[in-house]
């Protein structure tokens, strides 16, 4: 499978040819575009409901371009009980990592928060 994230750049993603200027989840079949979370800069378990339901081998987050979004503790413990790869860091380097899974075959989950 090729690259289905083609670029990111500050604030804009384009995924499988549609620009997107919100945060996203992206599965490899399937976008879920303004992805928003509760409290913002800060990542809960709530926010990843949809790839929790998704059941991936790999969960990718960019923390956004200069990595301001921060992860609970709990979101950490919740996946490696569930032995579920979980990656994070800044957003283009997520990117890069979300494509390197996708062409290694894994069943990979990316949410990404595109500015800060």
């Amino acid at each position: 499978m090729s690259n289905i994230i083609e670029s990111y750049a500050f604030g804009s993603m384009t995924v499988k040819g549609n620009i997107y200027r919100r945060d996203l989840i992206v599965f490899p079949h399937k976008i879920l575009p303004d992805w928003w979370r509760e409290k913002g800069h800060l990542l809960s378990l709530d926010d990843l409901k949809d790839v929790l339901a998704y059941e991936p081998n790999v969960a990718i987050i960019g923390c956004g371009a200069m990595s301001k979004m921060k992860i609970a503790d709990n979101v950490w413990d919740l996946f490696a009980a569930k032995s579920i790869l979980f990656l994070a860091g800044a957003t283009g380097k997520m990117v890069n990592e979300f494509n390197r899974q996708l062409e290694r075959g894994e069943k990979v989950a990316g949410a990404f928060h595109l500015t800060c």
